[in-house]
């Protein structure tokens, strides 16, 4: 998985797509003069020509910076990533004012039209996965820390994410903490910090609001402080894994509670769904697991 950010530097009217490899480290950068910011040349699928709007969805599609980016540790590159932030939100509205001046020239392209929630809509096609597996692998050599697969797969929005399932000391009688989506999890941890406590999950948040720049589930274990924390896309999942293990009876009992994350807010992250208010329970509220699963996904009626 590749993060990204995009830069001003001072002095130009070039903008530079900064491009940082979770695994690695390793950060490439490479600059768009005006051009390439919109409008787009109308040879531009058949050429190839750079675009930053188009090469940013590359990049979330797992391919590279272009290969005529700015080295690694070269001054033009260091000053490109030290430069001051910009947004993708606030560039798709520059490129959409650009791309419909009102000329009636060649300047007017259609797909600029509505341009951030075009790429919104697109980068939400590939992390919203309803239908995606749980991960409930997340122990010894596959935990979060180690060498969990799906490490560096950015998270999805829409997903519960479950912690303190096997660190408790009482199984029956300490709760876990179920995050019903992502909204929930930065309410939670931001709640009560100050702003230099919170200056790395704000800059996070403002990363996938304002740049569709989703982390990594590796992040989220992280924040949460959680190396083996649970991963559900859909309700059937969760409520199926819940009566399993309360049939186990190893580390998840029918009365033990869990204490429920909800937005205390309309979601701020794009692809969240936000409260669910068919679960009748608020923010901090505790239910036993087994209220739990049969309220997300009630058991069929025996005929």
């Amino acid at each position: 998985m590749k993060n990204f950010k995009f830069t001003k530097p001072r002095g130009s009217h070039d903008i530079a797509l900064v491009v940082e490899d979770a695994a690695s480290g390793v950060r490439t950068s490479r600059l768009y003069d005006p051009q390439e910011l919109y409008p787009l040349q109308s040879d531009r699928y058949y050429t190839d020509l750079p675009n930053l709007f188009v090469d940013v969805l590359d990049v979330v599609d797992g391919g590279s910076v272009r290969e005529d980016s700015l080295e690694v540790g070269s001054a033009q590159a260091s000053k490109a990533e030290r430069a001051p932030s910009i947004t993708l939100r606030t560039l798709t509205r520059r490129a959409q004012r650009s791309a419909a001046d009102g000329s009636g020239n060649a300047q007017r392209f259609s797909d600029a039209k509505n341009l951030w929630n075009k790429m919104e809509s697109h980068i939400l096609s590939g992390v919203v996965t309803p239908d995606a597996q749980p991960i409930t692998d997340v122990r010894k050599s596959k935990n979060w820390r180690k060498n969990q697969p799906m490490a560096q797969v950015r998270v999805n929005p829409q997903a519960y994410f479950v912690t303190n399932v096997f660190s408790r000391s009482n199984q029956q009688k300490d709760p876990l903490d179920v995050y019903c989506g992502l909204s929930a999890v930065f309410d939670a941890l931001l709640e009560g910090l100050d702003d230099l406590a919170a200056a790395d999950l704000l800059e996070m948040r403002t990363g996938i609001k304002d740049n569709l720049n989703f982390p990594a589930y590796a992040q989220i274990s992280k924040a949460l402080d959680d190396s083996n924390m649970l991963v559900f896309h859909n309700d059937e999942s969760f409520a199926a894994w819940i009566r399993e293990e309360t049939k186990k009876k190893e580390y998840v009992y029918s009365g033990t509670p869990a204490v429920m994350h909800l937005p205390k807010a309309k979601p701020s992250i794009p692809g969240d769904d936000g409260p669910r208010a068919d679960l009748d329970v608020e923010d901090g509220a505790k239910i036993t697991v087994s209220n739990l699963a049969n309220r997300i996904a009630p058991k069929a009626a025996k005929k």
